[in-house]
């Protein structure tokens, strides 16, 4: 799914007096995007660590979607792109679609 097919009637669970929708739980397919990326950047931390040492501590899933929690607001933008260090000088990117790769989290007390 690109950005350009996304409906935004699709948002209708979506607060949006709120400024960021900070309660968001990752979809089965946004949990395996994640972890492959994460995968990812532990691969090529080793490949670049084999050259140099400058290590830096690799993204978690939770790491991940805390930065979802804080940065992405829906309304504006559906989707979160972000870089991960995997190395002081070198690093990844993962981009990520709500209701694709992640949704809004509810809790029922």
């Amino acid at each position: 799914m690109n950005f350009e097919e996304i409906n935004f009637e699709d948002f209708e669970d979506v607060d949006f007096e709120s400024e960021y929708n900070d309660n968001f739980e990752f979809t089965e397919e946004g949990e395996k995007v994640v972890q492959e990326f994460i995968n990812k950047c532990q691969i090529k931390q080793k490949e670049l660590l084999n050259a140099e040492s400058d290590a830096v501590k690799l993204p978690t899933k939770e790491a991940i979607l805390k930065d979802i929690d804080q940065t992405v607001i829906v309304r504006e933008n559906p989707e979160y792109v972000s870089d991960w260090n995997v190395t002081k000088d070198h690093s990844m990117q993962i981009k990520l679609l709500y209701k694709k790769h992640f949704v809004k989290a509810y809790s029922f007390l």
